[in-house]
C-alpha cells in the first residue's frame, strides 16, 4: 500500500497515515540536495570555471555550494511526514501526532472527548477575482465539532480526504464508530477565516497608521509629560515564541540573502563599469547568446537595457536583504 492507512484496533484506536510516494519523494529531495555540491566540485570544468571567475562569482558559488547542503537538511527535519491519530474513547482524549521521517519535531495535540457532538467534512473554497476562473477547491478535512463550539481536526495533511474512496470511507467509518457518531456524507465548503474576519472588521474603525519616527516621537512627548503611554502588546521574544523561525530556516534565510546580495553586488559593479565604458553586456537564456549594446551605436536599447537591468538588481537587494533581515532578527516581519 502506497498511500492509505494503517489500523491499530483495541480499546484505544491509533491510525497511521501512509505516504510512502510523499517519504521516497523528500527523501530523494534530500539525498539530491546533499550530494549535489560533492558533484559540482569533483567536476573539472565547474572547478575550472568557479576559479576562472572573479571574486564575487567564485563567492557566489560558494554559498550557493553550502545552501545546498542547508536546504536538504532543513526540508528533511521540518517536513513532517508521519502522522498518527490516536482516539482513547476509555481515557477520553484524543492525541494527533506529527512528525519528520526521523520521528523527531513532533507536533502534538491532545483534546477531551466528552463534549464531542458530530463529524463534518469541510472543503475550503476560495473564491476567483477573475470572472474567467471558477473557485478554488481545496481537498476535503474531517473536524469534530463539540457541544461547546469547539473544533478538532481529525483528518491528516499527507493523505488527502476524497469522499467516495474506499480508504476514505474506511478511514471514516473507524473513526466514527470509535467516538459513536454518525458517518458524515456532505462536504461543507466554508471561505478562509480571512474573509471571515476581513468581512466582519469592514465597520470597525481602525487605527491610523504612523511611521516608526512619528510613534518614537509621540512615545517620547508622553514620557516627557508623564502621561500614560498606550497599552501595547508584548512582543513574543525568545526562540520558543510562535512567531520564531528554527535557526536552520534562519541558516538557508542567511545563505540565500548573501547570494542575492553577492548577485545584486556584481550586477552593480557590471553595470557601472558597462555605463563609464559606453558599452552594456546582455544575454538571452534562450539560445545563449551575448548582445552587447553601445552608446555610440544605439543610445534607446543602451537605456533600456540599464533601466531593466536596474530594476532587476533593485528587486533581488531588496529580497536579499528581507532574507538576511528574517536571518538576523530571528522572526517573520509583521505589518503595522
Amino acid at each position: 500500500m502506497l498511500i492509505g492507512y494503517r489500523y491499530e484496533e483495541g480499546p484505544v484506536l491509533r491510525i497511521h497515515a501512509v505516504n510512502w510516494v510523499l517519504r521516497a519523494g523528500l527523501l530523494l529531495m534530500v539525498l539530491l540536495l546533499l550530494g549535489l555540491p560533492a558533484l559540482l566540485i569533483g567536476d573539472v570544468d565547474f572547478r575550472w570555471k568557479w576559479m576562472r571567475g572573479g571574486l564575487l562569482d567564485a563567492l557566489l558559488a560558494l554559498l550557493a555550494l553550502m545552501a545546498l547542503p542547508v536546504m536538504g537538511l532543513a526540508s528533511g527535519w521540518y517536513t513532517r511526514v508521519r502522522e498518527t491519530l490516536e482516539i482513547d474513547v476509555p481515557g477520553n482524549r484524543a492525541i494527533r501526532r506529527s512528525c519528520n521521517m526521523f520521528g523527531a519535531a513532533a507536533k502534538v495535540e491532545v483534546f477531551a472527548l466528552d463534549e464531542r457532538r458530530k463529524l463534518q467534512l469541510r472543503r475550503l473554497v476560495i473564491a476567483s477575482r477573475s470572472s474567467g476562473r471558477g473557485p478554488t477547491r481545496f481537498p476535503a478535512q474531517l473536524w469534530l465539532i463539540n457541544n461547546d463550539s469547539s473544533e478538532h481536526q481529525l483528518s491528516f495533511e499527507t493523505v488527502q480526504i476524497r469522499p467516495g474512496w474506499a480508504k476514505t470511507q474506511a478511514f471514516l467509518q473507524r473513526v466514527a464508530d470509535q467516538l459513536g457518531l454518525s458517518v458524515p456524507n456532505d462536504v461543507i465548503e466554508l471561505p478562509p477565516p480571512a474573509q471571515h474576519a476581513a468581512s466582519g472588521s469592514q465597520n470597525q474603525p481602525r487605527d491610523r497608521w504612523q511611521p516608526p519616527v512619528a510613534r518614537r516621537r509621540a512615545k517620547r512627548r508622553n514620557k516627557d509629560r508623564g502621561g500614560a503611554q498606550p497599552s501595547q502588546a508584548a512582543p513574543s521574544a525568545g526562540p520558543n515564541s510562535n512567531d520564531a523561525v528554527p535557526a536552520i530556516i534562519r541558516a538557508v534565510m542567511a545563505l540565500f540573502g548573501a547570494m542575492l546580495a553577492v548577485y545584486s553586488l556584481g550586477k552593480g559593479v557590471a553595470l557601472a563599469l558597462g555605463v563609464m565604458r559606453g558599452v552594456l553586456i546582455g544575454g538571452s537564456l534562450r539560445n545563449n547568446t551575448v548582445h552587447y549594446y553601445y552608446w555610440a551605436d544605439d543610445r534607446l536599447s543602451f537605456l533600456f537595457h540599464l533601466m531593466s537591468s536596474s530594476m532587476v538588481m533593485l528587486i533581488l537587494a531588496a529580497a536579499g536583504w528581507g532574507c538576511l533581515r528574517v536571518a538576523m532578527n530571528g522572526d517573520l516581519p509583521k505589518q503595522p
